[in-house]
C-alpha cells in the first residue's frame, strides 16, 4: 500500500511499558494500540502512528537498478543507503543516513522514465524540481535534494516519524471528524504554501499525506509528481489498474488541459472524502463507470456513515470535489479560512507558516540596464555596458537618490525574464523592484561608421509615463554625448545634477576595455579581467575606475599586497579628482582587505572613513553598503552592540529605498549578532526575512548560507534534528554556486555540531572536506583552522597520536607557505 514519501521508522528502542502522551490533547497514558501501527488516544479519539514502526515494502514493485547510482549503497558520496521503505508508481524509496550530518533521510530513486530527458530538457527538469527547495512550511515535507545520475533521478527528503494516511485507509481505522477537519486545516496551509511558490503538487493522495508522531500533517513527494508528470509517464492508463487516479481531478483526463492549483485542491477532497467516510468518491466499481462519473456526477455523500460530520464540514468537501474547476474554492487558502470560520475558532492558525516572510517594500530607487545594440553586431555591445555604467554613477552622486546594483539588477532580469527573447517592460519593472528601483533606466544605441545614436528610456511604477532622452553624434564625443543623454534624463525624472568637476575624459579604447574585463569577471574569468584592466591602464594611466577595479580582480586571485597597492593609488588619485565615489569605494576595498587578512581593526578604521564619507554627502547607496561590511567588522571585533547599530543602519537604509536583494547580507548579519548573544528566537526571525528574500530573488548562494545559519542557530539551542537539515539544505545549495568558502564554513560547523553531539569520527570527516576545498583554492589560513579542529576531533576521540599528526601538517604547510 506504500505509495509515497517516507511513512515511518526504523524501529527505536523504547522502555517496556513507557506512557506516552497524546499529541493533541498531551493526556499521558490515554494511547491504546489500534493497530499493528496505530495508536488511539481515549481522551480526544485522535490516532496517532506508532514512534519506530518499520513499513513493509510493497512486492507489487521491483528494486530499481543502484549499480551505477550508489556504488557501494553511497549516493553522491553523501548519502548511505540503509533500506529500502516502499516503492510506488513514481520510484523506491530508502531509508538512508547523510554520511556528514549522521542524520536520517530519505532518498527516493525514481522509475526510470521513457524517454528520457535529454539535452536541454535535463537543466529544465532539474530547475522545476528544485523549485521545491523554496517551500519551506511545517506542512510540508522538505525536499534536501534533486539530482539525475546516469540517467536515473533521485529525490533526498527530511525524515519524518510517521505514517502515511494510506495505511490509515489500508488498516480500516475510522477517524473522528475532528482529526479529519484538522487533517483538511494542515494539508490545506502546505498546499497554500506550495502554491505561493508558483508551484502544484500534482498527485494529492493518501500516500502523499504523512501523520507524524507529533500529529501534525505534512504533504510528501513535492517535486517528485511534477517531475513525473512531465515526462508524461502516466502508467495508470496504459492498464496498470485505477491506482492513484482514484483522486486525480476530472481535467486530469481531458488531453491540454493544465493541472493546477485546482486539480490539487479536487485531490484533496477526494482524500478526505475516502478518509471520513471510508470510500472513494466514485464507488469502487468498474474503472471505465467511474471515470464516466467523474465527469459528469458530482459525488454525495453517503448517509449510512460518518453520521456526526457537520453539514458544512461536508458542504466543504464536496465543494473541492466539483466537476468544474471554476466552482471549487479560490485556493488552499480560502479553503482555511473558511473551515476556520465555520469552527468558530478561538485561536485562528497562521495559514503562511512562520518561515513565509516577506518584506513589502516600496522601491524608491533607480536601476540602469546597458543598452541594447540596435545593431545586434557583438563588436560594439560595449557601448552599452559603458554608457551604462556612466549614467548609474553619475545618478548615484546625487544626494539622497538610491540606485541598485546593476550586476544584481542584471542577474535578476535574466530570472524574471522569459529565455530566448527581448525582456518587456513589466519583466524590466519587476527586476527593478526586487533590487529597490521604482524607475528604470534602459534604451539602445546604434553605431554606424563615426556616428553614435543613442535613445534612452526610463520606466516608471505606479502608471508614470516613461521618460525619454535622444542624442546623437561622432563615437569620438561619447564622454560629451554621455553627458547630455544624462542632462536630458535627470530633468524628465526631476533631479538635480551636481556639478561636474571630477569627470575626466577617458579614452575610447580603455573604456571598451574596461568593459569587456567586467563581463570577463562576471563569468569567472578572474585572470583575464585583470589582464584587460592593465591593458586599460595601459591606454590610460589615471583611469580610477579600472585602478579600483584591477584591485578587486588581484584580491579575487588572492594577489592580496598588489590589490591593496591599486586601492591605496585610486584612493589617492580620488581625492586630488575631488572623486568622493571612487574615494569611497577605495576605502571600503581596503576594509575588504584587511578583513580577509585577519586585521579586523585596521579594517574597522577603513569602513569608518567610507561610511564618514557617505554620511557627509548624503550617498546613500555607499553609506548602507559601507555600514554593512562594518557590521561584520565589528562583529569580528567582538562590539556587539556596535556591530547591531550598523547593521541596524544597512537595513534602514536599504528598507527606506526598497532594496530587496540588498537585504540579505545586513539581516543575516544581524542574526549572526543576535545568535552571538543568545537571543536565539530573534535571531531566527532575521535568518528567515534573509531566506525567503534570497528566495524570492534566486539567490542560491545567499540560500545556502541563510541555511547555515539557520543550522548553526538550531544548533547551538540544542535543537539538533533542525540544525541538520539546515545544513543538509545549506549543502545543497552551496554545491552548485562558485562559493566555496562558504561551502567550507558549512562543514566547519556540521563538525562542530557534531563535536556536540559527541559524534567524533563524523566531526573529523567534515574537517577533512574543509582541508580539501582549502588545497583546491591554494588559502593555507583556511586549511590551518581545518587541521586545528580535526586535531581536537581526533583527541576527543582518544587518538592523540593521530591529532599529532595533524597539528603537524599544520606547521609543514607554513614552512611551505613561507
Amino acid at each position: 500500500m506504500w505509495t509515497g514519501a517516507l511513512v515511518s521508522k526504523m524501529a527505536m528502542s523504547e522502555a517496556p511499558g513507557a506512557a506516552r502522551a497524546c499529541a493533541r490533547c498531551h493526556n499521558v497514558g490515554s494511547l491504546a494500540i489500534a493497530t499493528a501501527t496505530l495508536e488511539r488516544c481515549a481522551t480526544c479519539g485522535f490516532i496517532q502512528p506508532r514512534s519506530g514502526i518499520v513499513t513493509t515494502p510493497n512486492a507489487r514493485y521491483g528494486l530499481v537498478s543502484l549499480a551505477r547510482l550508489a556504488p557501494e549503497g553511497l549516493v553522491r558520496g553523501k548519502y548511505r543507503l540503509i533500506r529500502q521503505l516502499g516503492a510506488g508508481a513514481h520510484g523506491v524509496a530508502y531509508l538512508a543516513r547523510h554520511v556528514f550530518l549522521n542524520h536520517p533521510c530519505v532518498v527516493k530513486v525514481l522509475t526510470p522514465f521513457a524517454p528520457g530527458p535529454v539535452g536541454g530538457t535535463v537543466d529544465r527538469v532539474r530547475a522545476e524540481a528544485r523549485a521545491g527547495f523554496r517551500v519551506q512550511d511545517p506542512h510540508v515535507v522538505r525536499v534536501l535534494d534533486c539530482d539525475a545520475s546516469e540517467g536515473t533521478w533521485y529525490f533526498v527528503m527530511e525524515f519524518i516519524d510517521g505514517a502515511n494516511l494510506a495505511t490509515v485507509l489500508a488498516e480500516r481505522v475510522a477517524l473522528v471528524w475532528q482529526q479529519g477537519l484538522q487533517i483538511a486545516l494542515d494539508a490545506a496551509r502546505g498546499l497554500a504554501a506550495i502554491h505561493r511558490a508558483g508551484l502544484a503538487h500534482r498527485d494529492i493522495k493518501p500516500g502523499n499525506l504523512i501523520l507524524g508522531v507529533d500529529g501534525r500533517l505534512r504533504i510528501a513527494d513535492l517535486g517528485v509528481a511534477a517531475l513525473a508528470t512531465d515526462q508524461k509517464e502516466l502508467r495508470g492508463r496504459a492498464g496498470s489498474g485505477f491506482g492513484t487516479f482514484a483522486y486525480a481531478a476530472p481535467e486530469f483526463f481531458q488531453p491540454g488541459v493544465a493541472q493546477g492549483v485546482a486539480a490539487d485542491l479536487y485531490s484533496l477532497g477526494a482524500t478526505l472524502f475516502h478518509l471520513l467516510t471510508g470510500r472513494l468518491p466514485h464507488g469502487d466499481g468498474q474503472v471505465f463507470r467511474r471515470l464516466v462519473d467523474m465527469q459528469c456526477r458530482t459525488p454525495t455523500w453517503p448517509t449510512d456513515v460518518a453520521t456526526d460530520t457537520p453539514v458544512w464540514l461536508v458542504d466543504a468537501i464536496l465543494r473541492l470535489l466539483a466537476i468544474e474547476p471554476g466552482r471549487r474554492f479560490t485556493d488552499a487558502t480560502e479553503l482555511v479560512t473558511t473551515l476556520e470560520a465555520s469552527t468558530h475558532a478561538s485561536r485562528r492558525a497562521s495559514v503562511t507558516g512562520d518561515t513565509a516572510i516577506r518584506d513589502r517594500l516600496v522601491p524608491r530607487g533607480i536601476g540602469v540596464l546597458p543598452l541594447r545594440n540596435k545593431a545586434a553586431t557583438d563588436g560594439a555591445d560595449w557601448i552599452g555596458h559603458a554608457v551604462a555604467n556612466f549614467l548609474g554613477r553619475a545618478l548615484a552622486e546625487m544626494p539622497n537618490v538610491y540606485v541598485a546594483d546593476p550586476d544584481a539588477l542584471i542577474a535578476m532580469l535574466d530570472r524574471v525574464a522569459d529565455s530566448g527573447g527581448v525582456p518587456t517592460d513589466a519583466e524590466r519593472l519587476e527586476a527593478g523592484r526586487m533590487c529597490g528601483a521604482r524607475t528604470v533606466v534602459n534604451g539602445l544605441f546604434e553605431q554606424q561608421g563615426d556616428d553614435l545614436e543613442i535613445e534612452l528610456r526610463a520606466l516608471r511604477g505606479g502608471g508614470l509615463a516613461p521618460v525619454m532622452a535622444r542624442v546623437l553624434g561622432p563615437i569620438g564625443t561619447l564622454a560629451a554625448l554621455e553627458r547630455q543623454a544624462l542632462h536630458e534624463l535627470a530633468a524628465g525624472l526631476g533631479l538635480v545634477l551636481p556639478a561636474p568637476g571630477h569627470i575626466v575624459p577617458t579614452a575610447l579604447d580603455a573604456r571598451e576595455k574596461l568593459a569587456h574585463a567586467k563581463r570577463a569577471f562576471l563569468l569567472g574569468e578572474y585572470a583575464q579581467a585583470r589582464t584587460l584592466s592593465n591593458e586599460a591602464l595601459a591606454v590610460e594611466p589615471e583611469f580610477l575606475e579600472a585602478i579600483g577595479f584591477l584591485g578587486v580582480c588581484l584580491a579575487r586571485l588572492g594577489r592580496y599586497d598588489e590589490a591593496e597597492a591599486q586601492h591605496r593609488r585610486q584612493e589617492l588619485l580620488a581625492q586630488q579628482a575631488g572623486d568622493v565615489r571612487r574615494e569611497i569605494e577605495a576605502l571600503a576595498n581596503l576594509g575588504v582587505m584587511y578583513y580577509f587578512r585577519g586585521n579586523y581593526a585596521a579594517a574597522q578604521g577603513y569602513y569608518e572613513r567610507a561610511a564618514a564619507r557617505a554620511t557627509a554627502h548624503h550617498l546613500a547607496t555607499e553609506l548602507a553598503q559601507v555600514s554593512n561590511n562594518l557590521g561584520f567588522v565589528l562583529f569580528r571585533l567582538g562590539r556587539a552592540a556596535e556591530a547591531e547599530a550598523a547593521f541596524s543602519r544597512a537595513i534602514e537604509t536599504h528598507r527606506a529605498y526598497g532594496g530587496l536583494t540588498s537585504l540579505v547580507g545586513p539581516y543575516n548579519g544581524m542574526g549572526n549578532v543576535l545568535v552571538a548573544a543568545e537571543r536565539y528566537a530573534e535571531a531566527r526571525k532575521y535568518y528567515r526575512r534573509a531566506l525567503a528574500l534570497a528566495q524570492e530573488i534566486g539567490d542560491r548562494t545567499s540560500v545556502g548560507t541563510t541555511h547555515m545559519h539557520l543550522g548553526r542557530c538550531a544548533a547551538l539551542e540544542g535543537l539538533f534534528d533542525e540544525a541538520k537539515v539546515e545544513f543538509a539544505m545549506a549543502l545543497t545549495a552551496l554545491e552548485e554556486t562558485r562559493f566555496w568558502n562558504g561551502l567550507t564554513r558549512v562543514y566547519e560547523h556540521i563538525a562542530e555540531m557534531q563535536m556536540q553531539l559527541e559524534n567524533y569520527e563524523e566531526a573529523a570527516r567534515c574537517a577533512d572536506k574543509r582541508i580539501e576545498l582549502a588545497r583546491q583554492h591554494a588559502n593555507t589560513r583556511l586549511e590551518a583552522a581545518a587541521w586545528t579542529q580535526k586535531a581536537e576531533a581526533l583527541r576527543r576521540a582518544g587518538r592523540p597520536q593521530d591529532a599529532a599528526v595533524c597539528l603537524a601538517q599544520i606547521e609543514s604547510g607554513e614552512a611551505a607557505a613561507g
